[in-house]
């Protein structure tokens, strides 16, 4: 893996990894910890407390699924009002959604609570849940520039784990990341990039990564047009710490080539391919690569909230990027991230000759961090 010296602005190289399609950036750290519990059997991870997907009202089907008033009991995963009807169909009325895309209420359930196939009430839109319940062990704390180890998911058939690595390509400082399972805190001492680039992206990811490492159980490389659903979840602590002297953003970067497989040594997808970047906490003052397409937020069929999109394909960097940033910062987001795929595909910018090659989740620091966490990140290609 070759270093690379300088960079410009709207670059998408790194030493080792990626910084993803930033514009500018620097980072400095400070102390960090461990992030995160490895829940027991039957439970998931949501936030900092685990919880039984199955009837917790709070976590209902989702680590991001309340029940609302007029359902409050969770059962079998779905909302539900007062004790299911035996037998029968779904029903039809209109109204709120849940895991899944929608439990319809105003209308008689069977048995168990069933949802209608496709998810949503008449009226709605669907919201993709995620179901993404992959939880790692291991633990220590990574100080090297370019360190990286692997992370496994017990139980997980086929055997399945995460590679977490450092990769500050721009500028190390001593910064450290501090792993349990698939969540880390940054920490040790930092210093503020002095050019335009992000210092790092210290992030966790499957797919094949050659020395960097290789994750097993990630059913990548896969073809875009085999794709099905692709459940994802990030959690960070981004709006507790974010500050103008805490710059960062937290993302997912997702790579694409023809051949499914990467250019390890010049850190990007490679000949042909293309970057796609999901942005759901952007620092002020720095933005992705390229342009706003209009300036406006679009809404993403099956993802909650409203997205801009930064596209740099018309001035030919390569290989070109879309990013796809929430309207509004938030910390989380439980979803199908090939939703954004299938976006992505039907404006043109990933082909249908491409292949899913790997998937970061991470945050490119630009200033500060002193604390910043990802609390857990979980992908399932299928």
């Amino acid at each position: 893996m070759r270093n690379v010296g300088a960079f410009t602005i709207g670059s998408c190289v790194s030493a080792l990894i990626i910084i993803g399609c930033s514009a500018s950036g620097a980072v400095t750290s400070g102390t960090g910890g461990t992030s995160s519990n490895v829940c027991g059997s039957g439970l998931v991870l949501c936030g900092q407390s685990c919880a039984d997907l199955t009837s917790d009202s709070t976590h209902c089907g989702d680590c991001s699924v309340t029940c609302p008033s007029g359902s409050p009991v969770c059962r079998n995963s779905a909302c539900q009002s007062g004790t299911p009807g035996t037998g029968g169909s779904p029903g039809t009325g209109t109204g709120g959604q849940g895991a899944g895309g929608g439990n319809v209420t105003g209308g008689a359930k069977a048995t168990g609570g069933a949802r209608p196939t496709g998810g949503a009430a008449t009226g709605g839109s669907p919201i993709v849940a995620s179901d993404c319940t992959d939880v790692a062990v291991n633990g220590g704390t990574l100080t090297g520039r370019y360190d990286h180890t692997t992370v496994s998911v017990p139980g997980s058939n086929p055997n399945k784990n995460y590679v977490i690595t450092t990769n500050w390509w721009n500028q190390f400082s001593s910064q450290t990341v501090a792993y349990t399972g698939n969540a880390f805190t940054l920490g040790g001492t930092g210093s503020n990039s002095t050019n335009t680039s992000p210092s790092g992206f210290p992030t966790i990811f499957i797919g094949n990564y050659g020395s960097t490492g290789n994750s097993t159980g990630s059913n990548l490389p896969k073809p875009v047009t085999q794709l099905t659903t692709i459940p994802t979840f990030l959690d960070s602590n981004a709006s507790s710490i974010g500050s103008s002297s805490n710059q960062f953003n937290i993302t997912y970067d997702v790579w694409f080539n023809p051949n499914g497989t990467v250019d390890t040594q010049n850190g990007n997808p490679g000949t042909g391919g293309y970057f796609l970047m999901v942005w759901l906490y952007q620092p002020s003052g720095y933005q992705p690569r390229g342009a706003s397409i209009s300036g406006q937020a679009f809404n993403i069929t099956g993802v909650s909230g409203s997205w801009r999109i930064w596209t740099d394909g018309q001035n030919g960097s390569q290989p070109p990027c879309v990013s796809y940033v929430a309207a509004t910062n938030i910390d989380s987001l439980s979803f199908d991230l090939n939703a954004f795929i299938k976006d992505a595909r039907s404006r043109g910018y990933i082909s249908d000759q491409q292949q899913l090659a790997l998937i970061f989740g991470g945050s490119e620091v630009w200033k500060g961090s002193a604390g910043l966490q990802i609390k857990r990140f979980c992908a399932i290609v299928n």
